[in-house]
């Protein structure tokens, strides 16, 4: 019994350094972004549970689109997702999230968007009237691969 808690021990630290090795620090220098735009509305400070990696590919797309990303959503809490009508097991709960949802006005803004992320190989999207779902969530990925779906109202 002692071997497997030690075992378990292991696998529980190695989660841990990796969760610490792929989330965002508050001091990350990103140049379109501040940290606190992936905030859930419900919990500040939150965007600390950002993925490192795809804040960087976000932050290179919203350079090759030449447009501004308004972050609509980003990380949520569990609350904050039952009350936006999120899914079950939306990307934007996972943590470290890989997820965001960003507004957009216009059509042209809309192609400058879908194209940079797609540059950048953000390959899971979905589309609505007023914002762009991008997500590198790999499990759904495994499943779906490349996806482009839009969102019914």
């Amino acid at each position: 019994m002692k071997r497997n808690t030690n075992i378990l021990q292991i696998i529980l630290n190695a989660l841990k350094r990796f969760k610490m090795t792929n989330t965002v620090t508050t001091d990350l220098k990103l140049k379109y972004f501040k940290i606190g735009e992936f905030d859930s509305p419900d919990e500040p400070g939150s965007g600390v549970n950002m993925d490192l990696n795809f804040l960087k590919k976000l932050d290179k797309a919203r350079e090759i689109a030449g447009c501004k990303f308004r972050i609509n959503s980003a990380y949520r809490t569990q609350k904050h997702n039952l009350k936006v009508g999120g899914r079950f097991g939306s990307s934007h709960k996972k943590i470290p999230c890989k997820a965001v949802d960003i507004a957009y006005s216009g059509s042209r803004e809309r192609y400058l968007i879908l194209s940079a992320l797609m540059k950048v190989g953000i390959n899971r999207i979905g589309l609505g009237n007023t914002f762009i779902h991008a997500d590198k969530d790999e499990e759904k990925e495994i499943e779906n691969g490349s996806v482009i779906w839009t969102y019914k109202y």
